[in-house]
C-alpha cells in the first residue's frame, strides 16, 4: 500500500502508551492508599494497642484490598477485559480503568505487608519516639524510602499489560482492538502476513521487534525493581 512503515510503527505507540500511564496512575492512586493505610500499625510496643476506630479503619482497607484482589483471582483479567469491552465496547480509556482496578489490589496487598513489616522494625519505633508525625513517618519513611521500588514494579507491570492486551486484541479479527487504517502494533502483523508468505517479511518483522522488545524491556525493568527493598 506504499505505507511508511517507521511512521505507523510510531503512530501506533499512541494506542497503548496514555492508556498505560493512565492505567498506571489509576494503581498508584487507588492501590498504593489503600495498602499503606491498611498496613500502618504505629504501635509503641509491649501492650499499646490501636484505638477502636483507628482499629476499625484499617480492618475496613484491609477488606478493600482484599476485595480488589477477589476479581482477578476469580477469572484471569484478559477475560475480564473482554467482557468489559462486550458491555461498554472498546475504548482506550475503558482498557486504562478495568488494568488500573485490576492490578491496584495486587500492588495493595505487597505494600500493606510491607509497610506493616516497616512498622514492626526498630528504626520506625524510634521514630514515634523523636515525634515525627505519622503522616510523615507513613509517606515520606516507609513508602518512599522502602517501598518506592516495589510500587514502580507494579506500575510497569500494569503497562505491560496493556500494551499486550492492546496488541493482542488489535491482531484477533472482530469488533475489538484497533481496526485499519488506524495503526497498530496488532493490525500491522494483521496486513503483513499475506506478504510475508511470499517472501517480504520486513512489514511483519519491524512490529514483531517492537512489541517483544519493549515487553521484554519493561519485564527485565520490573525484575530489577523487584530485587530492590
Amino acid at each position: 500500500l506504499g505505507r511508511d512503515i517507521g511512521l505507523r510503527l510510531l503512530l501506533a505507540t499512541q494506542a497503548f502508551f496514555l492508556p498505560g500511564l493512565a492505567g498506571a496512575l489509576v494503581t498508584l492512586f487507588v492501590g498504593a492508599p489503600l495498602g499503606a493505610f491498611a498496613g500502618y500499625e504505629p504501635r509503641r510496643g509491649g501492650n499499646d494497642a490501636l484505638s477502636p476506630p483507628r482499629e476499625k479503619l484499617g480492618r475496613l482497607l484491609r477488606r478493600g484490598v482484599t476485595l480488589l484482589l477477589a476479581v482477578p483471582s476469580a477469572l484471569p483479567r484478559f477475560v475480564i477485559i473482554l467482557l468489559l469491552f462486550a458491555a461498554f465496547g472498546f475504548g482506550p480509556w475503558v482498557l486504562a480503568l478495568s488494568a488500573g482496578f485490576l492490578y491496584a489490589g495486587e500492588l495493595g496487598e505487597e505494600l500493606r505487608q510491607r509497610v506493616y513489616d516497616c512498622c514492626q522494625s526498630e528504626w520506625a519505633q524510634a521514630s514515634i519516639a523523636e515525634g515525627i508525625s505519622e503522616l510523615r513517618r507513613l509517606g515520606v519513611q516507609i513508602v518512599w524510602l522502602h517501598a518506592r521500588a516495589l510500587v514502580a514494579r507494579h506500575l510497569i507491570n500494569v503497562w505491560s499489560f496493556v500494551i499486550l492486551v492492546e496488541t493482542s486484541l488489535s491482531y484477533l479479527p472482530g469488533e475489538f482492538g484497533l481496526q485499519e487504517p488506524q495503526a497498530s502494533w496488532g493490525n500491522m502483523l494483521v496486513g503483513a502476513q499475506d506478504v510475508a508468505l511470499t517472501g517480504h517479511w520486513w512489514p511483519s518483522l519491524v512490529p514483531t521487534v517492537a512489541i517483544v522488545a519493549t515487553v521484554a524491556l519493561l519485564a527485565r525493568i520490573g525484575d530489577r525493581l523487584g530485587g530492590q527493598r
